[in-house]
């Protein structure tokens, strides 16, 4: 009994080291899945880490074209204002000169006629 004992029990941990050898090569294999996909994922972060870097670079530079375009959009806007006031300026000494020429040309004509009909004592 003895001897069939001990054979079975040489045959039970058989058995069992087969299953731990089955367990552990099941439990490699998934490690070097996880290696792989850790080395992958890590790859993905640096490219990403890359990407955002070179996305921040590209939103700076856009931000300082933007504020350029916005500071010299203020400055035209300024001078406008200034050409604005300075043609209505213009265009009241032309208005005030064209009346002043219009009263002149009146008064003008006023003494031509004036100078040119007999007054009405002249006439007796």
């Amino acid at each position: 009994m003895k001897s069939t004992s001990f054979l079975e029990r040489a045959m039970k941990a058989e058995r069992e080291l087969e299953t731990e050898k089955n367990n552990r090569n099941h439990l490699i294999e998934k490690g070097a899945d996880l290696e792989r996909e850790l080395a992958a994922l890590t790859a993905e972060r640096y490219q990403l880490r890359l990407d955002c870097d070179n996305e921040s670079k590209w939103a700076a530079h856009y931000l300082e074209l933007f504020i350029a375009n916005r500071d010299r959009a203020d400055k035209a806007e300024e001078q406008f204002r200034i050409l604005k006031k300075t043609f209505d300026h213009v265009t009241n000494m032309y208005d005030a000169a064209v009346t002043r020429a219009e009263h002149a040309e009146h008064k003008l004509r006023v003494r031509c006629v004036s100078f040119v009909t007999p007054k009405k004592s002249c006439k007796k």
